[in-house]
Formats: C-alpha cells, sequence, structure tokens
C-alpha cells in the first residue's frame, strides 16, 4: 500500500489516493501507516 500511494502521490493521482483510502479503511489500517514518509 505505501508504494501504491507513493506512486499515486508522484502522479498526484486523487482518484487513486481517495481508493487507497477507502481501501485501508475496509481493512481496519491507518492509513498514517502508509501516507508517512519513512
Amino acid at each position: 500500500m505505501r508504494e501504491r500511494f507513493r506512486l499515486a502521490e508522484q502522479n498526484r493521482d486523487a482518484k487513486a489516493k481517495q481508493a487507497l483510502f477507502r481501501e485501508a479503511i475496509y481493512l481496519g489500517i491507518q492509513p498514517q501507516l502508509f501516507t508517512e514518509i519513512h
């Protein structure tokens, strides 16, 4: 998910980011876990 978020950021793809957030919520994952830069 982190890689997909990075690619969405890189491509400025708001729809992809929104889909990732929805998927994270569905899976019970905190979005901060993959949106923070490590």
